[in-house]
């Protein structure tokens, strides 16, 4: 298990520091467009979607990304800043666990957590 400590404002916020973003629902939508916001910032993005086919459209974009599009002061480029990750939040507890686990070893923390996914329920009006 993960121990993850909220870091103050004013520290993640210094442009010196890269943030690093676990961002659900990245396929479309809110989550989508926060991924960007947080690649073209030139932070780190965690991408959780419960189809890795709708993530494409996101792979796609980021890697469309210039170089110019992002912090010139690195050599690393947006798509080296994108990792996408397959999670239904509705799987097991154990299965959520584990995704998360594994995705904050990739850059060793979380700064910034996005719960963006969900599901939309439609009712019948009788």
């Amino acid at each position: 298990m993960v121990s993850i400590t909220p870091t103050p404002l004013e520290e993640s916020s210094s442009p010196s520091r890269r943030l690093t973003w676990l961002i659900s629902g990245t396929s479309s939508g809110f989550g989508y467009r926060i991924a960007l916001f947080a690649i073209r910032r030139g932070d780190n993005v965690l991408a959780i979607a419960r189809s890795p086919l709708k993530l494409e459209k996101l792979i796609q974009q980021v890697t469309s990304l210039k170089n110019d599009d992002h912090d010139s002061t690195t050599t690393t480029t947006p798509k080296d800043r994108l990792k996408t990750f397959k999670l239904d939040l509705g799987d097991s507890e154990h299965v959520v666990k584990e995704v998360v686990d594994q995705a904050v070893k990739v850059w060793g923390r979380i700064d910034v957590l996005v719960n963006n996914a969900g599901t939309t329920f439609f009712s019948l009006q009788i």
